[in-house]
């Protein structure tokens, strides 16, 4: 395996014992490709090394071996002999490759015939065998792979030669190549793809994954590979349970389509995809695991969740549009009117505020999703030192994470003028405009506590609310 790991490849023989009881010789070829995956090739070479050893042995020469064999004079390098196998394995009819040089057996490749010969002789000479690939060449010119091992023997009539025995495995390279072509064809079509594809292993683990998933969640393939129970570490908190039974089903056999799920990207956004998986197998019908096809729907979910919000919102304003027109109590009309601006604004809590003509304060009169320590806080305010004179009424939403904007005190009441003194809708005496003043810190308290879910903390200046000026209403 080291040797492997080193060189990239390997060849080694070994004996079998078969079910029949027959001991066969047998060559293992193993390549580690670049996706270190191990190829294991073996190939039955009983025959082969019966040649050998009767070569070896100075025993005659039979007709019957498997593999092409011929004899090459060490001094000459002319072909001395060649069996029919050798023959017909060239395109040659019996005898004709006699005398032949035998640098016409081999094809032209980065090197010319006469260097793979010397190339193959010198090994030879130093080490006594050689055994590799090697393209030949046929009588009519077509190019073939053999795998060829060469030994030396002393021949009782024609001296010293060269043992070739060659092998075709122009069969097996055109296997090697077109398993090259089927993973260029993959990946030129897989990773280009432009939704994030996966694929697990029958064991849960992810084999491959595209390179899309980097432009659409920020990790990288490597990454990705690296993490444990790929791709739950990156599904946000909410959703993972879920997606961890439907990938154990996944796991199990099932297949599945339009599994929604948010994913937290690299660079901490929320992102929503859908799922789509199903099983795959090989050509014998053997299990490879599945196949996920992942889909960006971010921008289809904030669509639906905005027409979501608009329906409600229509819904509301339809209910509040009949209800007017029916017989029911002041308070319901109100609330109404509350429920309606909630749903406009998506806000989180909303209130009514109206005047009390004989107190001269103002009251909540309706409100939605309000705490009772809210409530109770506003009264002790509105009855407090001075209370609200000046105030006609108001109205109110607000979020409790921030996504409104601060409401405006008196919107509808005139802008104001700093340089004047004085607001467009109407002159103003120094104790309403304290009143302003104060009023903002308690609304601007009430946002806070709402916010963090506990009382307002007005103490540190006079909580004395204004309102608007008598006739107008603005938002409070």
């Amino acid at each position: 395996m080291a040797k492997v790991i080193e060189k990239g490849s390997d060849r080694f023989e070994s004996r079998h014992r078969c079910k029949d009881g027959r001991t066969i010789d047998v060559e293992v070829s193993t390549i580690l490709t670049g996706e270190q995956k191990l190829l294991v090739f073996i190939q039955n070479i009983t025959d082969r090394k019966k040649a050998q050893k009767a070569l070896e042995l100075q025993s005659a020469i039979t007709e019957t071996v498997g593999e092409g064999i011929f004899l090459i004079g060490v001094e000459d390098n002319i072909i001395k002999w060649a069996n029919s196998k050798f023959e017909k394995m060239f395109g040659y009819g019996p005898g004709e490759m006699t005398g032949m040089h035998v640098d016409r057996v081999n094809a032209p490749t980065d090197r010319t015939p006469t260097e793979t010969r010397i190339s193959i002789v010198d090994v030879l000479l130093e080490k006594g065998e050689w055994h590799g690939e090697i393209k030949n060449v046929k009588k009519d010119g077509t190019h073939f792979w053999c795998y060829i091992r060469v030994s030396l023997f002393d021949h009782p009539e024609f001296g010293r030669v060269m043992v070739s025995a060659h092998t075709d495995t122009t069969g097996l390279k055109q296997g090697e190549q077109e398993l090259r072509e089927s993973k260029e064809t993959f990946r030129a079509i897989a990773d280009y793809t432009y939704d994030w594809e996966n694929w697990v292993g029958p064991d849960g683990r992810l084999i491959w994954i595209n390179p899309a998933v980097e432009r659409l969640t920020g990790y990288s393939v490597k990454e990705c590979l690296a993490m444990k129970d790929f791709p739950l570490p990156i599904i946000e908190d909410t959703d993972r349970e879920r997606v961890a039974v439907d990938f154990s089903e996944a796991v199990k056999g099932a297949s599945g389509d339009g599994v929604d799920f948010r994913v937290r990207c690299k660079d901490g956004t929320v992102k929503w995809f859908s799922a789509s998986y199903q099983q795959i197998y090989d050509s014998a019908g053997k299990h490879l695991g599945h196949r996920s096809s992942i889909r960006d729907i971010n921008d289809r979910k904030h669509a639906e969740e905005t027409v979501q919000r608009d329906l409600e919102a229509m819904m509301v304003l339809h209910k509040l549009s009949l209800s007017s027109a029916l017989p029911g109590t002041l308070s319901e009309l109100l609330t109404g009117i509350v429920d309606a601006a909630i749903a406009i604004t998506s806000a989180d809590f909303g209130n009514i505020q109206l005047l009390d003509p004989e107190t001269g304060r103002l009251r909540v009169v309706a409100h939605r999703n309000l705490p009772d320590w809210w409530l109770a806080f506003w009264e002790t305010v509105s009855e407090g030192e001075g209370g609200v004179r000046h105030g006609a009424s108001g109205r109110g939403t607000g979020h409790r994470s921030g996504r409104g904007a601060e409401p405006d005190l008196c919107r509808n009441a005139g802008t104001r003028d700093p340089a004047a003194g004085r607001h467009q809708g109407g002159p103003v005496d120094p104790a309403q405009e304290q009143g302003w003043q104060d009023h903002r810190h308690v609304l601007h308290a009430f946002q806070k506590a709402a916010q963090a879910g506990r009382p307002p903390d007005t103490t540190a200046r006079s909580a004395r609310p204004t309102g608007c000026r008598p006739g107008r209403a603005g938002p409070v």
